[in-house]
């Protein structure tokens, strides 16, 4: 998270702050190791062909192909859940012959990241209180979201509790914010 001060054309960082742990990877991993949980518990009954108990061998083909199926159902999952309340997961032939199919709603996948969204939600407040009063909350009136998980209305949800709700919202794509970034730096610059 940073905090700009925008006049013109000169911006100012006045305080970021930021978490290697808290990118969509690890929102993304705590709703597959809730899958693989319930994968897990329903393999009796499902007669599912696979067990994730054993120690994980990437060599073993059918492994690899098992997991990569969750890691892209859970990515499309995540997304829908952006745009709607309940979303179905579903692998068919998960073990090579039968499906699996499970449905996730929005305050679920809240549940399950609620570690990780509270961590957010105490590094701004540090961001907040490490500029020591220079600025607050009702200061910021453009708030600029970037990358796939500020989507989340969970998210925004702890922004609205903080911000004025005339803050205007907008949200980038993580590599067009880069671009962007880079070119009004590069426009900066005197050759």
């Amino acid at each position: 998270m940073s905090i700009l001060k925008i006049k013109g054309d000169n911006y100012e960082t006045i305080g970021s702050i930021g978490s290697g742990h808290l990118g969509g990877d690890d929102f993304e991993k705590a709703l597959r190791d809730y899958i693989v949980k319930q994968i897990d518990e329903q393999k009796e009954k499902q007669k599912f062909d696979l067990d994730f108990t054993k120690e994980k061998k990437w060599k073993d083909e059918k492994w690899v192909r098992v997991l990569l199926k969750i890691k892209e159902e859970t990515s499309r999952v995540i997304s829908e859940l952006s745009k709607q309340k309940n979303v179905k997961f579903e692998i068919k032939q998960l073990d090579g012959k039968k499906d699996f199919s499970i449905n996730i709603s929005r305050e679920q996948y809240k549940q399950l990241t609620k570690d990780l969204l509270d961590k957010c939600e105490r590094k701004l407040k540090e961001l907040f209180t490490n500029l020591e009063n220079k600025i607050s909350y009702k200061d910021i009136n453009e708030i600029i979201l970037v990358g796939g998980t500020t989507r989340a209305p969970n998210i925004k949800e702890i922004l609205e509790r903080y911000f004025d709700k005339k803050a205007k919202y907008h949200t980038l794509n993580a590599d067009e914010a880069v671009a962007q970034g880079a070119a009004i730096s590069a426009r900066k610059i005197k050759i």
